[in-house]
């Protein structure tokens, strides 16, 4: 028998494949039909489940010039107690923009998007008519959309861009233009989720987007990216539990003088060399009570969490014995930053990764471990490695 904590999903030649860790070793079980970039999730009532995006298929109709597309769906399977998946009918996804993120919690599948005006079912103005979400019983044979209320008023151009769950909350992340927001509702009750909290998300910077989220029942980090004069810029913010505060930003800048330079043709020596020389924030993630940062060749980044939360109330409450009005976003500019192109110089927070040249790739496990994925320098390996932090 084969528990569920067990299991994972990670990148494999061409496809994702399911896997089972014990201890070090990783096992192989099967490939799966979806790439290792859709969305995916193992969870609930031993659900796996995929959001395979709508793409462009290979036939043409020449005449009207017009490439024939593929809808997009939900691929889920039931997870065997040997670890055998058992298909079911794929889901049949609703008249709106979803954005590929998806949670599972017991036998319920969550997803966020944002809503549009359609003509019929494969033709739509690209006008956002702003954000939603909604869920999908798993049991049925032929799942029905239920749309969720948001705790307010819709507005154009904004979308759900991230789904998350720890413990008993849903988390949904409000987008793309300011103000963002955090949804918090109670799934105790997975059908009947309960609206508890809205939280102000803080910005980062100018023409800021969140990407995705990393959860546990603990922390909460959110990847980001935006775009200025001086180049672009990625942030992962980090949030306590359960009180959404949030105690640590990583900052990731590329100029963009820095843009132009990496434009340009080298030999593949050069560009080694020049990938060798320069961090690059290539994943993040939740593991136990750290956030990890997969930066390529110079390893893993590594900040833990609580002696980083201590040292945020400490300073908010020297500011708020000094400042008594003090306004409530300047609290996250006070010395909780970290910026992420100077970590090949910090051996407190920098971590090498034996036998793997680089790491791109961080799958949390449910224990808090993390599995290390590797393409080598040239993009040519595949390795693992599970690590313990």
């Amino acid at each position: 028998m084969i528990s569920l904590n067990e299991l994972t999903i990670l990148p494999g030649r061409g496809a994702a494949v399911l896997c089972r860790v014990i201890g070090e070793y990783i096992e192989q079980l099967q490939e799966l039909p979806f790439s290792f970039k859709d969305r995916h999730a193992i969870g609930g009532n031993c659900w796996l489940i995929a959001f395979i995006k709508e793409k462009d298929t290979a036939l043409h109709d020449f005449l009207k010039q017009k490439q024939s597309r593929t809808e997009a769906y939900i691929f889920r399977a039931k997870i065997e107690q040997d670890g055998t998946l058992i298909r079911m009918p794929d889901i049949q996804l609703p008249s709106f923009i979803l954005n590929q993120t998806l949670a599972i919690k017991d036998d319920v599948l969550y997803l966020g998007g944002f809503e549009v005006v359609r003509e019929n079912k494969k033709n739509f103005s690209k006008v956002n008519k702003g954000e939603m979400a909604g869920f999908f019983d798993l049991t049925l044979e032929e799942p029905v959309w239920h749309s969720l209320p948001l705790p307010i008023d819709m507005q154009e151009g904004k979308s759900i861009d991230d789904v998350l769950v720890y413990d008993d909350k849903l988390v949904l992340v409000d987008n793309i233009m300011y103000p963002k927001y955090l949804f918090e509702y109670d799934i105790t009750d997975p059908l009947s989720p309960v609206a508890t909290k809205t939280i102000d998300l803080p910005n980062n910077g100018t023409y800021e987007h969140i990407h995705r989220g990393s959860i546990n029942s603990n922390w909460m980090a959110l990847l980001s990216g935006g775009v200025g004069r001086a180049g672009s810029s990625e942030y992962v913010s980090v949030f306590s539990l359960p009180n959404y505060e949030q105690v640590f930003t990583i900052d990731y800048l590329r100029s963009a003088f820095d843009m132009l330079e990496s434009d340009k043709f080298t030999s593949l020596e050069q560009e080694l060399e020049k990938a060798r020389n320069t961090v690059t924030l290539y994943d993040f993630a939740i593991a136990g009570d750290n956030v990890l940062i997969a930066c390529g060749h110079h390893g893993i980044g590594r900040f833990a969490l609580p002696e980083l939360l201590q040292q945020y109330q400490e300073k908010q409450n020297q500011i708020e014995a000094e400042f008594k009005d003090v306004n409530r976003y300047s609290r996250y500019t006070y010395g909780r930053s970290y910026e992420l192109s100077g970590i090949y110089q910090d051996s407190q927070h920098l971590c090498k990764v034996p036998e793997l040249e680089e790491v791109h790739k961080l799958v949390p496990l449910t224990d808090g471990r993390v599995v290390a994925v590797s393409y080598g320098e040239t993009n040519l390996k595949l390795e693992y490695k599970v690590l313990q932090f």
